[in-house]
């Protein structure tokens, strides 16, 4: 038979256990929980606009005009450049 002493021991250990089953399962159930966050994602007007238009036709003459920074970008030459290579 066990001691009071040695029963009390194990009384901790099993209560110990159980309190932190109990707080791994309340852990968990909050990350099941949580909604992940949405991100935004920055997309430039004439890339949306690729769908409709292609990228060869229109939306190069539009991305000229409007943004040369972007076309520079997309290229990786001048509007110049290209214009000549044309």
């Amino acid at each position: 038979m066990l001691s009071r002493k040695q029963l009390h021991v194990k009384f901790l250990d099993e209560e110990e256990a159980t309190l932190l089953a109990a707080a791994y399962l309340q852990l968990e159930s909050i990350k099941k929980t949580k909604r992940p966050r949405k991100r935004s994602i920055w997309v430039r007007n004439w890339l949306q606009r690729r769908v409709f238009y292609g990228q060869y036709e229109k939306l190069l003459a539009e991305l000229i005009a409007e943004d040369v920074r972007g076309f520079s970008n997309y290229t990786r030459i001048s509007p110049e450049l290209f214009r000549e290579l044309l």
